[in-house]
């Protein structure tokens, strides 16, 4: 049998006996490309497929595509007379008599295989045809392609800056001169102010809600310990069930913590099965969960939320030019400070969506302008992103662990795959005075 020829019908499945040593041989030769005047038979292994790319021109159907092999309905002669029985010429084996059905008969054709019994040498059976289908046609195959609509691509991915502007700096120059604006986390408590003059050039929080000066959340995630300080609320004063100074499971800083924990109470203690966070989050920890804010976010779309925050804070380039000072207008942070117990009777279903405003929650508030936080940034080594708006409450409140799950629940629906941000990130050290702006608004309860 011609070489090419018999390994197209090993790769086809008509050997199903041949040795896996064989079959490897025929792998081995990716494609085979037999051509004559009209027609160009190609056979690539990876689909097992044949495919005609000139094929001949078939009675009102146009040009075709082989799409296997198949079994006539009625035996054909060379000349495409039916014959009245089914016949076998030559000494060809008996499994050769009909090879497995893979389209409607009504699609089963003779033509290309005389073509291709001309050009190889060999005499298929009366029996055999190929499968020949209009480029119109559907066709269901074992072949699975994947289609990419507009919709599925992520509009967001890799929106973060590249300017080298935006790359961290040292926070001084040798000669003592700030080489960055504003920092955060600062000291929030009520009537501190920092050093540095944010008259001019001119910049100011926000201090009306963010979603009435246009701004959406696009992103939640939250920091081990507070990254803030409140005094009497998250300082170093705080307790909770581990007086470490990292988080062992994920090797992260710990910032303050707030001042609810008893050993004594169950609620504190009580172990949580985390369904949806993940398993380093601790009941009886505090924890600052931030919503970063942007005007320039996939608002009101399936692509609003994003990790990294940044891809969504940045989406549009509406302010992330070098130098630019709008963004304490067009970006911000909500920030509110938790400690995690096991009662249901703290518990909360939109945590996901933003800070809770209602009754004791948000009601003691510090505006500032400040920047982004983590664990990169340092009182030596600063963040370019700032200034933004901070909104963060002064207070520390209760919530049930089941409210975290909830939002991490929330969090893995979303687009974009946001399982980086299902535990908690390190806390940066406070930020110092003399980094720290001067611009900072209260609210009372």
């Amino acid at each position: 049998m011609h070489a090419a020829l018999w390994c197209v019908l090993v790769l086809l499945g008509v050997f199903p006996e041949f040795s896996s040593a064989q079959v490897a041989q025929c792998n081995a030769e990716e494609t085979w490309l037999l051509e004559d005047e009209t027609s160009a038979l190609q056979v690539k292994s990876e689909k097992s497929l044949v495919e005609v790319e000139n094929a001949a021109h078939l009675p009102n159907q146009g040009r075709a595509k082989v799409q296997g092999f198949c079994c006539l309905s009625q035996p054909h002669t060379k000349r495409g007379r039916p014959r009245r029985k089914w016949q076998r010429r030559g000494r060809s084996p008996r499994r050769w008599s009909c090879p497995k059905k893979t389209c409607p008969s009504k699609f089963c054709h003779r033509h290309n295989l005389d073509k291709l019994s001309k050009l190889v040498g060999f005499k298929f059976p009366p029996s055999w045809g190929v499968c020949l289908y209009k480029p119109t046609t559907t066709i269901t195959t074992t072949t699975t392609t994947t289609t990419t609509t507009e919709d599925e691509i992520n509009p967001c991915e890799g929106k973060k800056p590249k300017d080298p502007y935006f790359d961290n700096v040292n926070c001084n120059t040798e000669a003592g001169v700030l080489e960055a604006l504003e920092q955060s986390g600062t000291n929030v408590t009520l009537g501190y102010r920092g050093d540095i003059n944010t008259s001019d050039p001119f910049r100011a929080p926000t201090t009306t809600a963010l979603a009435e000066a246009g701004l959406c959340p696009v992103n939640v995630h939250w920091h081990y310990g507070a990254e803030h300080l409140s005094v009497g609320e998250f300082d170093e004063h705080g307790t909770g069930p581990e007086n470490s100074s990292v988080d062992e499971q994920n090797a992260v800083r710990q910032g303050f913590q707030c001042h609810h924990y008893n050993k004594d109470d169950p609620k504190f203690t009580m172990e949580y099965e985390w369904q949806y966070c993940d398993a380093s989050m601790k009941v009886g920890e505090t924890y600052e969960v931030h919503w970063p804010h942007s005007q320039a976010g996939e608002c009101d779309t399936k692509w609003q939320y994003q990790t990294p925050f940044l891809d969504g804070v940045f989406l549009q380039g509406r302010h992330h030019q070098s130098g630019t000072l709008n963004t304490y207008l067009t970006v911000g942070v909500q920030a509110q400070v938790y400690t995690i117990v096991n009662d249901e009777n703290f518990y909360y279903p939109n945590l996901f969506k933003g800070m809770r405003v209602e009754g004791d929650f948000g009601a003691d508030m510090t505006y500032y302008t400040g920047s982004t936080t983590g664990t990169s940034v340092s009182n030596e080594i600063c963040s370019r992103y700032t200034p933004v708006t901070w909104q963060v409450d002064r207070k520390c409140h209760l919530i049930s662990a089941s409210s975290f799950d909830k939002m991490c629940k929330e969090m893995k629906k979303q687009a974009d795959d946001m399982k980086k941000d299902l535990k908690a990130h390190g806390a940066r050290e406070l930020v110092m005075k003399k980094f720290t702006a001067d611009d900072q608004e209260f609210d009372l309860a």
